[in-house]
């Protein structure tokens, strides 16, 4: 899928696995055992289990859920809820809130 000029891409099933090319707005996951590569976005917003994300550039990451795993290049803001998430970062220095038992940190 293409986002081009700062499209949104909604994610609203089980078991979809979805390569995106350019800039979105928005990443929305809203289901479980979802796969998402690629692209750069404002922001991901993932709620369900066992997802997995990887992106290059992302302003601010939202995981709400148990089992989820992220990955981005870079980001400014981290917000984990649930237990068993893992999000990593290569570079910036993001804010993160997180309740749950999760694991935030650079790679």
């Amino acid at each position: 899928m293409e986002c081009s000029s700062g499209g949104d891409i909604d994610v609203e099933s089980n078991n979809v696995e979805v390569t995106v090319t350019g800039d979105c707005e928005d990443i929305e996951i809203d289901g479980d055992n979802n796969t998402i590569s690629g692209g750069s976005a404002d922001m991901i917003d993932i709620e369900g289990n066992s997802n997995t994300a990887e992106a290059d550039a992302v302003e601010e990451i939202s995981v709400d859920g148990d089992g989820n795993t992220v990955e981005v290049g870079e980001t400014r803001a981290i917000d984990v809820e649930g237990n068993d998430n893992t999000v990593t970062y290569r570079t910036g220095d993001p804010v993160v809130e997180t309740e749950g038992s999760n694991s935030v940190s650079a790679s």
